[in-house]
């Protein structure tokens, strides 16, 4: 008797090089609400500690965390009328850069501010390169209601609706089948 292996299930996992900057910093928040890394100035700061950013934070860098992730979530959802768009926009004319160049000879664009204005300066930058190289169509939101994380979809044809797919994957399809289940056998 041949024995095969059981199908490997397509796993989705954090984004390469720095995107999973941006996907670290979409995942403060989770979707249940029960926990968000910026409700308070200090949950920010240790945040940025653990993002090498030891310059504090203040009330309107936390607001301006927010209101940037809130339209990264916008866009990366599809959501390109909503206010988030917007705000999201009014940051990214902010943002100011300096040129450097390289030891390859290569031009570099760096963050021209410290703190959180350099990190937004980075996320920014890394959001730009990874359109252009056509990565940023595979960080995507998981579809879990309960979840709403981001993830870095590895499927061939980007095709991942969620963080995991034996996770967050199983359980909507479950719930899905109970409920067609409770439909159909619900009077007429």
């Amino acid at each position: 008797m041949i024995r095969r292996k059981p199908p490997k299930l397509r796993q989705t996992d954090d984004a390469p090089g720095n995107l999973a900057l941006v996907q670290a910093f979409l995942n403060t928040r989770a979707a249940d609400n029960e926990r968000d890394d910026f409700a308070d100035l200090d949950g920010m700061n240790q945040w940025l500690i653990k993002m090498s950013v030891v310059d504090p934070a203040n009330d309107e860098a936390r607001r301006e965390a927010i209101q940037v992730r809130q339209g990264l979530l916008a866009l990366l959802q599809g959501r390109l009328k909503d206010q988030p768009l917007r705000d999201l926009n009014a940051a990214l004319g902010e943002m100011r850069y300096h040129l450097h160049v390289t030891p390859q000879g290569e031009l570099q664009r760096l963050p021209a501010e410290g703190g959180w204005r350099g990190l937004l300066s980075r996320l920014l930058d890394v959001m730009e390169k990874a359109m252009a190289e056509g990565q940023w169509q595979r960080l995507k939101i998981c579809a879990s209601q309960t979840c709403a994380r981001a993830f870095y979809d590895r499927s061939s044809n980007k095709s991942g609706k969620w963080c995991i797919a034996r996770g967050c994957g199983s359980r909507s399809r479950t719930r899905a089948y109970r409920e067609r289940q409770t439909k159909g056998s619900s009077p007429k």
